[in-house]
């Protein structure tokens, strides 16, 4: 399992999840802090996680979505 995490000015901001079970790289949790987001942490933070997955192992890699309005 890899975590990846996003800090600004010391804090923390952004999260990712992912692992690789049998070569396949799936990007699990990723979360923005809402008053941080449009930024473009959330791309960086998938596309690292991307590039973890393919650097170590997986020569595929998924994304699950739930794709949810953020309460504000």
């Amino acid at each position: 399992s890899l975590v990846l995490l996003a800090e600004l000015d010391g804090r923390l901001v952004g999260v990712a999840t992912s692992w690789m079970p049998e070569g396949l790289g799936w990007v699990g949790e990723l979360g923005v802090l809402a008053a941080h987001r449009g930024r473009g942490i959330g791309a960086a933070l998938l596309r690292a996680s991307l590039e973890m997955c393919d650097q170590i192992i997986a020569s595929v890699a998924k994304l699950p979505a739930d794709v949810k309005k953020p309460k504000n």
